[in-house]
């Protein structure tokens, strides 16, 4: 329960964060003296750029997950060999 909600603050600080460069990045370019096709190509360029960022971050925290999953997998498979209680006593 502890990891998914650490899971779901990660997520929810990534989203916040690349929702805050993405409108930082646009307000920029706006504000900026060009041309509506300059503008256009640097919206998109810059666009192109948080959408990469945006999945190398989802990529980590993605293994991060699997990583913890596989973690807590051999974790309970430890204590089912050595007979050590360590999670719901089963039901009879």
């Amino acid at each position: 329960m502890m990891s998914e909600e650490k899971g779901n603050g990660m997520a929810a600080f990534l989203a916040g964060a690349l929702a805050g460069a993405a409108l930082g990045a646009v307000m920029g370019m706006l504000y900026a003296p060009k041309s509506g096709t300059e503008l256009r190509d640097q919206i998109r360029g810059e666009a192109q750029e948080q959408l990469d960022r945006a999945a190398a971050q989802w990529d980590k925290a993605l293994k991060q997950v699997q990583q913890s999953v596989t973690d807590l997998q051999a974790e309970v498979k430890g204590y089912i060999e050595q007979g050590q209680p360590g999670g719901p006593t089963p039901a009879a």
